[in-house]
């Protein structure tokens, strides 16, 4: 996500998210062919690397397309949307490798990444490039670490993320292992607990 960033502001917006889509969309075409868990690591790792650009940049372009109330608005609605998405893909997922098997999954998120790759080559960028250094970068960054509300604001959102991703991570393991369960009953059971833990955090609030 640092990189996206980087490189946002470097080569443009819609060059980045390019990138960063082309990788996550070959990775995910590539890994219906591995042959070992270590090629699955590494390409899950690339797909992942490709894939973050996007949360990155639409919150940028949306910052830089909108004022700042329509803004707000607009970054509402793509965290909902993030979160419908957290929702339904386990779900999805499930029901994919009950009909089909696992690699469907990725040949589904393979053909996803080229309509977005599609719908990319429309949209214009309204900001233009920076001439960025490595002193430049290296300065700004220790001047927001010397900042102590963004060390801290920083802090909790990465906490929060931190525990909502364990939960993601560790419950496929509890419900199909530990408490035997099919997958598909896990698509349609893990939803419920990630609403759960959406629902909590918006009552925090």
């Amino acid at each position: 996500m640092l990189l996206s960033g980087i490189l946002a502001d470097y080569i443009g917006r819609k060059k980045t998210l390019f990138i960063g889509l082309s990788l996550y969309t070959i990775a995910s075409f590539l890994i219906v062919l591995i042959t070992d868990i270590n090629q699955l690591v590494v390409l899950r790792f690339l797909q992942g690397l490709g894939g973050c650009c996007g949360t990155v940049i639409a919150r940028v372009m949306v910052r830089d397309s909108f004022e700042k109330n329509r803004a707000i608005q607009m970054l509402a609605i793509l965290s909902s949307g993030m979160a419908l998405a957290f929702i339904v893909a386990p779900a999805c997922g499930s029901l994919l490798i009950y009909f089909f098997d696992w690699k469907s999954c990725f040949i589904v998120m393979g053909m996803t990444g080229l309509f977005l790759l599609v719908g990319i080559i429309s949209i214009s960028e309204k900001k233009e490039k920076k001439n960025i250094s490595i002193v430049h970068l290296l300065r700004a960054y220790k001047i927001a670490f010397s900042h102590k509300n963004f060390i801290l604001h920083t802090l909790a959102i990465s906490l929060a993320w931190t525990g909502f991703f364990l939960i993601v991570m560790e419950y496929p393991l509890i419900i199909m292992l530990h408490l035997r369960l099919s997958s598909l009953q896990f698509g349609f059971i893990f939803p419920f607990i990630l609403l759960g833990y959406l629902l909590g955090t918006k009552t925090i609030q």
